[in-house]
């Protein structure tokens, strides 16, 4: 494992070629190192925010260990709305600007 996601180099590969082919993710060049590529979300990918955020409040309500995070759910769950506006903003023009 030599990820800084601690993966394993093939299952990330293989993860991120499948989130590929379903439009979730584009593969961008790395300006700061040429042996490497950056993945950035699709407009595609960019529409599963709200679930992921939901998802993220769901497992904080029901996982008792979860201690780190809690205070960001709590937050997203007040101000829901204008965060998930802030972030697909965000992330579209980081799309546009690599495509």
């Amino acid at each position: 494992m030599s990820s800084a996601e601690k993966i394993a180099t093939n299952v990330l590969a293989s993860r991120l070629m499948r989130l590929e082919e379903n439009k979730l993710v584009i593969k961008c060049a790395d300006p700061d190192n040429l042996n490497s590529a950056l993945f950035e979300l699709t407009p595609k990918g960019i529409g599963l925010l709200p679930t992921v955020l939901e998802l993220s409040a769901w497992s904080a309500e029901y996982e008792k260990n979860l201690s780190k995070g809690k205070d960001d759910v709590a937050e997203m769950q007040a101000n829901r709305d204008t965060i998930i506006e802030q972030l697909q903003t965000k992330l579209l023009a980081r799309y546009h600007a690599a495509t």
